[in-house]
C-alpha cells in the first residue's frame, strides 16, 4: 500500500511537472493592434490594475470570427492555464474609426483579462452601463455604445471596476427655451421642402430644426435631417423612421448612439418637431421641445445640412445661429 501510494504521488508530480513544462506563455500581437494594447495597459496602470500578459500569454491577431462579430476572445475563464487568444475580423477592421478600434480592443481585452461577461444593464439616460454591452433590452432599440468624448473616461473606469458609481453626465439635461427666439439668427428656411442641402461656415453655435405633421404616413416613411459631410459615412443624423427615433454618429463609426422603439412622444394629428442645438462642446437633442439626449461635438468634414425625407411630409426646415 505504501509503495502504491508513493508511485501515485510520483506519477501525479510527474504529470503536473509535464503540464507546467508544456505550457509556455507566448505573446504574439499583430503590430496593427499594439498601439491600442499599449493604451489599454496604460489605462489599467492608471487604475492600479495589473494586466499579466507575460504570465498568461496573449495572441492578438487577424483571424476568423463568428458571423457578424468584429472580434472574439477565447480563454475567458479565470484561472485557466492556456494562453488568451483574440481574433479580430480584418475585413471589418479596415472600415473602423480610430475610436471604434480602441473600443473593440478594450472590449475583447475586458473579456480575456478582466474576465468580464456581456451585460445588458443601462444607465438612467438609457445609455449602456458598460462597454461590455450585450443584447439590447426589449424596446431599447438596436444601438452601439456611445464611447465618445466625455463618456469615455467612465466606460474605461467601469471596465476595470464594475462597481464604479454611475456618471454625472447620465443625468444631464437642458431646457429648449434656455436661448430665446429673439437671440437666434436665421440662416436658412424652407417651407414644404422635398429636398434641402446647404453648406455653412459655422464657427459658433447653431440650431437645426424640422417640423412635420404626425400622420399614419410616418408608419411607412423616414423624416429627419443630417449634418456634416454629404456622405452618410461622415454625417450625424437625427431622424424618425416608422415611429422609431434614431440619433446616429457615423463620423466616429458608431452608428446609432441612441434609439427609441415606437417613440411615444408624438401624437397622431398633431405637429412634430425635431431639433438639435449645438452649444459649446455638446449637441442637445429635442423632440417637440422636450430634451431627449445629448452627445459630444465631433469634428465634421463640412458644415452641410441635408434633409432626410423618404416618403414623408415636412412642413419646414430652419437653420439658425445661436449666441456663444
Amino acid at each position: 500500500m505504501k509503495t502504491s501510494s508513493l508511485l501515485c504521488c510520483l506519477l501525479s508530480f510527474f504529470l503536473l511537472a509535464c503540464e507546467e513544462e508544456f505550457f509556455t506563455p507566448q505573446v504574439n500581437v499583430d503590430p496593427e493592434f499594439q498601439p491600442y494594447l499599449d493604451t489599454y495597459i496604460a489605462e489599467a496602470t492608471k487604475r492600479r490594475v495589473e494586466v499579466p500578459i507575460e504570465e498568461k500569454g496573449l495572441t492578438l491577431v487577424f483571424d476568423d470570427t463568428p458571423s457578424g462579430a468584429n472580434g472574439v476572445c477565447y480563454g475567458v475563464r479565470e484561472g485557466i492555464t492556456s494562453e488568451h487568444r483574440i481574433h479580430i475580423s480584418q475585413s471589418n477592421w479596415k472600415d473602423m474609426s480610430e475610436a471604434y478600434r480602441e473600443f473593440l480592443i478594450f472590449h475583447e481585452m475586458g473579456h480575456c483579462y478582466e474576465y468580464r461577461r456581456h451585460t445588458s444593464d443601462t444607465l438612467s439616460n438609457r445609455d449602456w452601463k458598460s462597454m461590455m454591452r450585450g443584447r439590447s433590452p426589449i424596446g431599447f432599440g438596436y444601438r452601439s455604445i456611445n464611447y465618445t468624448g466625455t463618456r469615455r473616461e467612465y466606460y474605461v473606469d467601469e471596465l476595470f471596476d464594475p462597481d464604479v458609481a454611475p456618471p454625472d453626465w447620465a443625468s444631464w439635461t437642458r431646457d429648449y427655451n434656455t436661448i430665446a427666439e429673439t437671440e437666434k439668427t436665421l440662416l436658412a428656411e424652407r417651407k414644404n421642402p422635398t429636398t434641402f442641402s446647404r453648406s455653412f461656415n459655422w464657427a459658433d453655435n447653431y440650431e437645426i430644426e424640422i417640423e412635420f405633421p404626425v400622420t399614419d404616413d410616418l408608419l411607412r416613411s423616414v423624416v429627419g435631417f443630417a449634418w456634416g459631410n454629404f456622405s452618410e459615412e461622415e454625417s450625424l443624423r437625427f431622424a424618425l423612421s416608422t415611429f422609431n427615433l434614431f440619433i446616429s454618429d457615423n463620423v466616429t463609426g458608431y452608428g446609432n448612439l441612441h434609439a427609441f422603439e415606437s417613440y411615444n412622444g408624438l401624437r397622431l394629428g398633431q405637429s412634430g418637431k425635431l431639433t438639435v442645438q449645438k452649444i459649446g462642446d455638446y449637441f442637445w437633442y429635442f423632440v417637440n421641445e422636450k430634451f431627449v439626449y445629448w452627445t459630444d461635438v465631433v469634428p465634421l468634414v463640412t458644415q452641410r445640412v441635408m434633409l432626410v425625407n423618404l416618403g414623408g411630409t415636412i412642413d419646414r426646415i430652419t437653420v439658425k445661429n445661436l449666441p456663444n
